[in-house]
């Protein structure tokens, strides 16, 4: 995996998607397999939609976007409705055509998964990447989730 705070890898259609922490708590990276460029999303406030982007981006299709009004993140080209139902389960992403407000299924997913293995491997880092985080409070989820497994 790319970094000590990489906890989840994955490759679909030739894109490379990580999940890492970051200033903001967890995000999605996305880097096409041999190119050195690398986008992101935090994981939690954004969903992927179907639309037509602004003017001056130039690609329709599906993006993973944040918020509302969604802001463009990460550009999915060729992905097909599967590919995209592939990466909404193993991120928690819900897939949002029609605009609505993203409700997050990170806890749910295989990403979040990887983040308490991460997080039960790394306890120090982790407490001290702890106050990272958006609206989703991810550390306290991860330990309830660990706490109610064991």
């Amino acid at each position: 995996m790319a970094s000590d705070l990489t906890f989840f890898q994955t490759v679909i259609k030739d894109i490379v998607f990580r999940g890492e922490l970051g200033s903001a708590g967890p995000l999605i990276s996305a880097r096409p397999l041999g190119k050195p460029q690398r986008h992101t999303a935090p994981l939690g406030p954004s969903a992927i939609f179907h639309h037509s982007p602004r003017a001056d981006s130039g690609s329709e299709g599906w993006w993973i976007c944040e918020g509302l009004p969604p802001m463009e993140r990460i550009f999915l080209a060729g992905f097909s409705r599967g590919d995209v139902q592939r990466l909404s389960r193993r991120f928690g992403l819900p897939v949002h055509p029609d605009g609505r407000p993203p409700v997050t299924h990170f806890p749910k997913s295989a990403a979040f998964d990887g983040l308490m293995s991460w997080v039960a491997s790394h306890p120090k880092k982790a407490a001290n990447w702890s106050h990272c985080h958006t609206e989703f409070d991810w550390y306290a989820e991860a330990l309830r989730q660990i706490s109610d497994a064991a």
